[in-house]
């Protein structure tokens, strides 16, 4: 077997979180449950954790902008300081690692 990640299609964002007694719900633009949190360790938890995963698309998104800036900064020789070049190198390697397998084709 390859060490290729296979690309994940996610539910297109925005997410938005639903109350329900015990839970929260984390629905798609389309009100299909994509995870459910629950209140194990109080309201303010289960809301907290629950708005984490519906910020989960914008956080990707972030991440592949913040990820693009840095690599278009190494492109055109901005950051030249020997030091600096090889840790945002090292660190836009470590990010494209995690973000290709989540990001759909032609989206980055």
């Amino acid at each position: 077997m390859s060490g290729k990640r296979k690309r994940l299609e996610h539910t297109a964002g925005p997410w938005h979180v639903e109350a329900n007694p015990w839970s929260r719900n984390v629905s798609g633009p389309d009100h299909v449950s994509i995870a459910l949190a629950f209140d194990y360790h109080g309201q303010e938890a289960g809301e907290a954790n629950a708005r984490l995963i519906a910020a989960a698309p914008d956080l990707l998104k972030m991440a592949n902008r913040i990820s693009a800036i840095l690599q278009a900064l190494l492109d055109h020789e901005i950051i030249r300081v020997g030091n600096w070049r090889d840790t945002v190198q090292r660190e836009v390697l470590f990010v494209e690692k995690y973000l290709s397998p989540l990001t759909p084709k032609g989206k980055r």
